[in-house]
């Protein structure tokens, strides 16, 4: 995956990169969207609406629900959580590993869900108030044992959901935001989520002329730092078009 500090420089091939992605192995499922955290207003978007895999926005609402824990105090980030193999980590980071997906994220987030969820019912039950309280209109997900015995999701989300919740999340709580998702940013304090799953994925980042903060959300890119390179180039572009506006 491509690192954060890569992320943030206007291209001046925006059009060409967007148009070389949306015709990947997967045609016709290319769909994009930005808005402004602030405002929520859309400034851009593609085919937003059409039901996509659940499992980004899923990934998301977890790491939500540890975050609102983690501020009504019914959850200490140092909070010792046991999990497979003898290894134990502490909410923050399984928290963190969650955020950056890496391998191997699976067994903290178990753990992670675990906690904040107790169990299947009342966590599939905190994932649909979250749904329901971010304004989620699209998104219906149902929490199944996975392989590994941790939560997978299975339903359907838009890319229009996805930014809503990102969107959501950080007017809520932006600080903890940050500090969850530091280790997938690269600690770059003008990147604020970072995260990806199978051909999608999403981007929360200050403009890099006008500093406002935009969620970007795409699928249809054929591997993780393509959609990102994308990502970021809607992102700049919005970002030029905001400036020239003013």
């Amino acid at each position: 995956m491509i690192r954060a500090r890569s992320l943030l420089p206007i291209l001046a091939t925006a059009t060409a990169a967007i148009l070389s992605l949306s015709a990947p192995a997967r045609a016709g499922e290319f769909s994009a969207m930005v808005a402004d955290v602030k405002t929520g207003t859309i400034l851009t978007a593609d085919k937003i609406d059409g039901p996509r895999a659940p499992d980004l926005v899923a990934r998301l609402t977890t790491i939500a629900m540890g975050i609102q824990d983690i501020a009504d105090e019914t959850l200490d980030p140092e909070e010792i959580l046991e999990i497979r193999s003898g290894r134990s980590v502490s909410a923050l980071v399984a928290l963190q590993a969650t955020a950056l997906g890496e391998e191997g994220y699976r067994a903290p987030m178990t753990a992670l869900a675990a906690r904040i969820g107790y169990n299947a019912k009342l966590f599939e039950d905190r994932l649909r108030a979250i749904r329901t309280r971010a304004g989620l209109r699209a998104t219906e997900t149902r929490v199944v044992r996975g392989a590994d015995g941790g939560p997978s999701f299975e339903g359907r989300s838009t890319v229009r959901d996805t930014v809503r919740l990102a969107t959501s999340l950080m007017r809520a709580h932006g600080a903890l935001v940050d500090e969850v998702f530091d280790p997938a940013t690269g600690e770059l304090a003008t990147t604020h989520i970072w995260m990806a799953e199978d051909d999608g994925c999403l981007l929360v980042a200050d403009g890099p002329r006008t500093g406002r903060m935009l969620a970007a959300a795409l699928t249809g890119a054929p591997d993780a730092p393509q959609c990102f390179e994308t990502a970021a180039v809607l992102l700049a572009e919005q970002d030029l078009r905001i400036l020239e506006a003013r």
